[in-house]
């Protein structure tokens, strides 16, 4: 069930940040996709899911993450957040669009 909540995630998050689900699971540095990433991280964290479970999701589509990469993504995306209402609104609105899984 959880795996597809993940895989959902990232289909509305690659539609938010206008990038494909092969540049999600990239080993790619651009700022662009890391956010896209970093966002991935930050909702399934929140759903709850497990730093294991996001990371075993992320396995199976290709890209091997250690759990401190996993927990830079949330904070940074926590910190933003604080200073940044336009990024706050994207999160809620990606919230609401996957509210239904």
């Amino acid at each position: 069930m959880k795996q597809d909540i993940f895989e959902q995630y990232s289909e509305t998050i690659c539609k938010k940040y206008d990038i494909t689900i092969d540049e999600l699971y990239s080993d790619s540095r651009e700022i662009r996709i890391t956010d896209a990433r970093y966002m991935l991280y930050y909702l399934c964290y929140n759903r709850p899911m497990t730093l294991k479970h996001i990371q075993n999701y992320l396995s199976r589509a290709g890209k091997s993450v250690v759990h401190s990469t996993i927990i830079y993504g949330i904070n940074k995306i926590k910190e933003q957040m604080v200073h940044d209402d336009d990024l706050r609104k994207v999160v809620l609105d990606l919230m609401e669009e996957n509210n239904g899984l």
